[in-house]
Parts: structure tokens; sequence; C-alpha cells
């Protein structure tokens, strides 16, 4: 089992790692009350199936929201030697004798399951004749970061603001405006909101500087990286070896603060 970024629910019962939910009962989880007899680990399920057989589908980076019911996930998906991914928002809902699907064992399923995608919308590359446009409201989830703590806003890994630049975004749920949470060089991943969202805290890989030939030159847009950017984002780990560190940033993203 792959129990990567737990997330404590606000009932102290719970957490949720990778795609299960630990739960400990009526005991919260830090308390001695909470012996392993009292532990269940239910699988979250995606059904991607209109008979709703099967094990569903496969979900990853997972972030719970502030109200501990929806969450944001990715899904990749392969069309020929394609490979693409998907980001979508959902509704944890506790099924405790399922009828269809696998596991047949008390679960969470998910519901009310929306893709954070529009195929209509406005493209971040235009042309009007010798002239071309980059539309940095363009809303392109790449990978779906979560939900800001004040519940208006999702974060994402998007198209590069700046050449060979992997930042986080954000778009609001009321105006759809894009912003740049964060604003250096590099690659950034995961991140977390303060609950007042003044704050974000983020591993960086700023430091090692890494990535540094290639997203050190600011402002250059994101000609090329319609064509590179899996590769340009694959480079700031070496196999299982990442050269994350954490940072701090305020609300106006361009100031970091070191931990430590």
């Amino acid at each position: 089992m792959n129990y990567q970024y737990p997330q404590a629910f606000h009932d102290g019962s719970r957490i949720l790692a990778g795609s299960y939910i630990i739960d400990c009962g009526t005991a919260q989880l830090a308390s001695p009350e909470c012996t392993p007899q009292k532990v269940h680990i239910y699988p979250i399920r995606w059904n991607t199936s209109p008979q709703g057989n099967g094990s569903g589908g496969t979900i990853r980076e997972i972030r719970k929201q502030p109200d501990d019911v929806n969450i944001t996930f990715n899904a990749m998906s392969a069309t020929g030697v394609s490979l693409s991914q998907h980001a979508f928002f959902a509704r944890l809902q506790f099924n405790p004798t399922p009828k269809t699907g696998e596991p047949r064992t008390p679960r969470y399923d998910l519901v009310n399951v929306t893709l954070l995608y529009a195929p209509s919308g406005t493209p971040t590359f235009s042309t009007n004749g010798s002239h071309l446009s980059i539309n940095q409201e363009s809303i392109t989830v790449g990978e779906a970061r979560g939900i800001s703590s004040m519940g208006n806003q999702i974060n994402y890994v998007g198209f590069p603001a700046e050449s060979c630049n992997i930042d986080i975004l954000g778009v609001s749920l009321q105006t759809s405006k894009v912003v740049r949470v964060t604003w250096d060089p590099e690659y950034v991943d995961p991140i977390d909101t303060s609950p007042d969202d003044k704050w974000v805290a983020i591993m960086d890989s700023t430091t090692s500087n890494r990535m540094m030939f290639l997203a050190g030159m600011r402002g250059i847009p994101p000609l090329v990286d319609a064509l590179i950017t899996g590769a340009i984002s694959s480079i700031r780990s070496n196999g299982n070896r990442g050269f994350f560190q954490p940072w701090l940033v305020d609300q106006y993203g361009a100031r970091y603060y070191e931990d430590g």
C-alpha cells in the first residue's frame, strides 16, 4: 500500500493517506485509546464503469479539502503512444456495504466526480497573422494540488508562466481569475495553505540549483514548453532522490522564507 501525502481530518480520528482513509472510530489517532484492534483502513474507489463493476480507476495525488468531504485527485490515461493526465474534483461518501464493484468491503466511494477541463476553453497560444500571443489567464490544470483553506481557489500545476519554470497557479472558483502562487525558478511540489490563505508552505527545488540551467532566465515566454514540459519536470529528481527544501511563501507569492 502507498500511504503518500498523509492529511488529517479535523475530527482527529481519521487520516487520508494515499488512496486510503485510516480510521480509529471514536478514538483519537494520536491517543493511547487508538489500539490496533480499533483501526480500520478503508480504500477509496472511483467508479469508471457504467455497470459499476471492477476495481475502478487509478487515482493519484489526492488532496483533501478543508471541509473534510471533498477532494481533488489526478488520473493518468494512455491513448496509443500518448500519455496524458487530467484533474478531478469529487466528494467522499462512505459505503459500508457495497453491492457492486471491488473491493466488496466497507470503503469510501467518490461521487459527483467533476473533470477540471474545458475543451472549448481559451487557448494558451493564439495567432493573428505573424503575431503569437500567450494568454496567462488560460486555465490549463495539469495536476491539481487541492483547494485553498478558504475554499475559493483551486491550486494546480499548469502550463508554465515562464519558460522551463514549474510553478503553482491558482484559479478562483468565483471569478475564474488565474493567479500565480509561486514565483521562483525550478520545481514546486507539494503545497499547503494556512487557514487564512495568507501563507503557503511549499517544497521547492530552488536551493539545489538543479534546474537553474533551464529556469534561471526569468521572464522568458514558455514557447518551448508545449513540447518539453514533461522532460523538464523530470529533472527535479534523480531516481528516488529528491532535491526539495521547505519554504514559507506569503500571499504575494514572490517573497520566500526558508525553513530553518
